[in-house]
């Protein structure tokens, strides 16, 4: 192996952790620090730059013919373009924002797919990012007991889960819960590599019990799914223990915080308020798209036309549908296309049992999220920079490394 590609293999650990942290800052800042929302803008389009700046100085520290990159990043933008050119015809004015998304979309989806597709690197640095971004997880959990303490002891008394904010240095809870559900499955990835120590199940209670106070529903069914699904595919005794490691650290949340849970469960999963009004925003998507069904009318300009016409949400709570609106069914269908190619690719592929269990289950969870939550890949953003990173970069990266087979 050339000495390029060994200083290759010696970043990416450490890069995929920064790629995640640097949205971050921006909504720390903004939220947490000056409690200034209007610089959140300008400092994400900082933080993007500052993400490019790093991934473009990892790429050149490497000796690989990045070419092909460039040319799946032309296909998407082509693909993307499309829609321009026929709601020209159609009297369309775009948001300049959909423009900026068309361009930033095709650079990450180049560098996040494109590019880590062709990367080679070895387990340590597998487990270098997911030990930096568990430490990160364990201060945020660290932040928000802290910083709630007075309110946690109170929570089984809550009549509205929307009367508690548990959201740490996080924007608001969901983002929160988003970012605890992705760090629950590191842990899993992370126990695979390492033998499990007991302070590992300490680890195990401080997320789960901050996912269940962020009461964020999105959050919590999704892991849910991803552990059933994941349990159900391992029957063996080591996921026995895992299971009834996850039981655990539920009774004693249950006993050390002498809470209701049935109250918490009830403001958790919400019964009484139903799917929170998605069925109607869910018809406006839809009624948006309809514009154009083909290649779609632009995320932000179908926005504009929803508000023109009463909408007051922000965004349409479903990937697919925003996948209807943003690119019509051209982008729905390469949506569909590259999460069935991940499953493909990562069953038939020579990871073990276990590393393909737990990227499956967790694909199946967030694929479950998208129907409810406006899920992104691909984007400018934390979440979005999370969720790419562990349901495409990794994955590939995995495929890629020099991992030993634990099957036995």
């Amino acid at each position: 192996m050339n000495l390029a590609l060994k200083k290759y293999e010696s970043k990416i650990g450490l890069v995929l952790f920064l790629l995640i942290l640097i949205p971050l800052i921006p909504f720390f800042i903004c939220f947490t620090l000056l409690d200034n929302p209007e610089m959140l803008q300008p400092l994400l389009s900082f933080a993007y730059v500052l993400q490019l700046i790093i991934f473009i100085s990892f790429i050149y520290s490497s000796s690989k013919n990045h070419f092909p990159s460039i040319i799946l990043a032309l296909i998407f933008a082509c693909v993307q373009l499309i829609s321009i050119i026929l709601n020209s015809y159609l009297g369309i004015q775009y948001n300049n924002l959909d423009f900026i998304n068309i361009l930033s979309r095709a650079i990450n989806f180049a560098l996040f797919f494109g590019v880590i597709y062709m990367c080679v690197t070895n387990e340590k640095q597998i487990i270098i990012f997911l030990k930096y971004l568990l430490n990160l997880t364990m201060l945020a959990c660290a932040y928000n007991i802290i910083s709630n303490a007075e309110n946690i002891l109170l929570i089984s008394n809550i009549t509205n889960s929307y009367h508690v904010d548990f959201k740490s240095f996080f924007v608001n809870r969901n983002q929160f819960g988003s970012f605890l559900m992705v760090s629950l499955i590191a842990q899993f990835y992370l126990w695979h590599f390492n033998e499990v120590k007991k302070i590992d199940y300490l680890k195990l209670l401080f997320i789960i019990v901050n996912i269940i106070l962020t009461l964020s529903r999105g959050a919590f069914i999704t892991t849910i799914v991803f552990l059933a699904v994941y349990f159900f595919i391992n029957r063996g005794r080591r996921s026995l223990y895992l299971f009834l490691s996850c039981l655990l650290v539920l009774f004693l949340f249950i006993v050390m915080t002498n809470v209701d849970l049935n109250n918490i469960f009830e403001k958790l999963i919400r019964v009484e308020s139903g799917y929170s009004g998605r069925i109607g925003i869910w018809q406006m998507g839809i009624d948006v798209a309809n514009i154009n069904l083909i290649s779609g009318v632009g995320y932000f300009t179908g926005l504009e036309i929803a508000q023109f016409k009463g909408f007051v949400f922000d965004q349409f709570h479903s990937i697919y549908i925003d996948s209807l609106v943003s690119g019509g069914f051209l982008e729905l269908t390469m949506l569909v296309f590259l999460l069935v190619f991940m499953l493909v690719k990562v069953m038939s592929s020579n990871l073990d049992r276990n590393l393909k269990s737990i990227y499956i289950s967790s694909l199946i969870g967030v694929m479950f999220l998208g129907v409810f939550e406006s899920v992104s890949f691909f984007s400018i953003g934390f979440v979005d920079s999370l969720y790419t990173i562990f349901f495409i970069s990794l994955p590939l990266l995995l495929m890629n490394s020099k991992i030993e087979n634990k099957n036995t």
